[in-house]
């Protein structure tokens, strides 16, 4: 399966036809969701459970994705998958393979990778900022800064030049299409990738990245066993978060406004202003590291929570998908 670093030994077989359907619930019409977890076959059933939960739910798939299920499900067990949905559309397949640490790869920092070994072995990551392209047998790898992104049709279509002393060096471009692929090992994925760099082309698959971002929800509060204080922390997709605060003590309720920024080591940085006497604004930093069962909890000392004294719990639904991003991705 497509990683960001290791051999990828993928090469791209378009099927027909191969998108299925599941029914999982209705959605607002103007909400995306992106789910990943567990897809399992069980006495004729087919049962879904996400990464982040511990409960199964019973789905309707269809028979295209039931023969690639049961291509790739030698002995059974459950197969890792994502797919996205938007509003009540029928939701959209994005990969289903057979790899048991699935949900423990996030691909931080990525928006989309991509790779293959068609006409030789290359791999891709997309960032907010850049396109790395690497060529691990020719050990080569370049960086483009500037992208532009637009859409053909249903296509994504990404385009990128290395410029020096005023002369394109390299011209690169990525069309992601809405079909499926399968690599060298057998693994599926809904998207395919088409990469020309210069006058040469190369086929393989594609997926989507930053796959940590998943797991955060809309909201957060302290644990019930803690009495001493109530913090609730609502997030936005765009980044923005307000922190609320009370002790409990018939004293004015503390509001902060802030960011939140998931950080390549897993891990959640959430930035506070505070207004200070005079008017001025400071700015505290926390940062956060996975607790369990979608909770955070505090890294280090703070003067008023202690050693990893705070702990938030998910309260609210998932967060969507951000729409403040540069790029949309697939």
């Amino acid at each position: 399966m497509l990683k960001t670093s290791g051999r990828w030994l993928v090469g791209m077989l378009v099927l027909a036809a191969l998108q299925g359907c599941v029914s999982l619930g209705q959605r607002p019409a103007s909400d995306e969701v992106y789910q990943r977890g567990w897809l399992l076959q069980e006495e004729g059933s087919w049962l879904w459970r996400a990464c982040q939960s511990s409960a199964w739910e019973a789905i309707v798939l269809s028979r295209n994705m039931q023969r690639v299920y049961q291509r790739l499900a030698a002995d059974q067990r459950p197969l890792y998958a994502e797919w996205r949905q938007r509003g009540e559309a029928r939701p959209e397949w994005r990969l289903l393979v057979d790899d048991p640490k699935g949900c423990q790869q996030h691909l931080p920092g990525n928006l989309l990778v991509a790779g293959g070994t068609q006409p030789e072995f290359w791999q891709l990551e997309l960032k907010e900022q850049q396109l790395l392209l690497n060529f691990p047998e020719k050990l080569q790898t370049l960086r483009f800064n500037a992208i532009d992104f637009s859409r053909e049709g249903s296509d994504w279509l990404w385009e990128a030049e290395i410029k020096r002393q005023q002369r394109v060096r390299h011209r690169a471009s990525l069309r992601v299409k809405n079909a499926p692929c399968v690599d060298m090992q057998g693994q599926w994925y809904g998207l395919q990738a088409q990469l020309q760099l210069d006058r040469r082309e190369y086929n393989g698959c594609a997926r989507r990245g930053d796959l940590q971002r998943l797991s955060l929800s809309s909201r957060y509060r302290l644990p019930q066993k803690i009495q001493t204080r109530a913090i609730e922390v609502s997030l936005s997709p765009e980044g923005e978060l307000r922190w609320q605060e009370d002790y409990l003590n018939d004293q004015p309720i503390e509001i902060h406004l802030g960011r939140w920024q998931l950080l390549e080591n897993g891990r959640l940085l959430l930035t506070l202003e505070q207004l200070e006497k005079g008017m001025e604004t400071r700015q505290e930093a926390l940062v956060m590291r996975p607790s369990g069962a979608g909770g955070w909890r505090l890294v280090g000392f703070h003067p008023l929570y202690g050693e990893g004294g705070l702990e938030l719990v998910p309260t609210g639904d998932p967060l969507p998908w951000r729409a403040g991003s540069r790029f949309p991705v697939p």
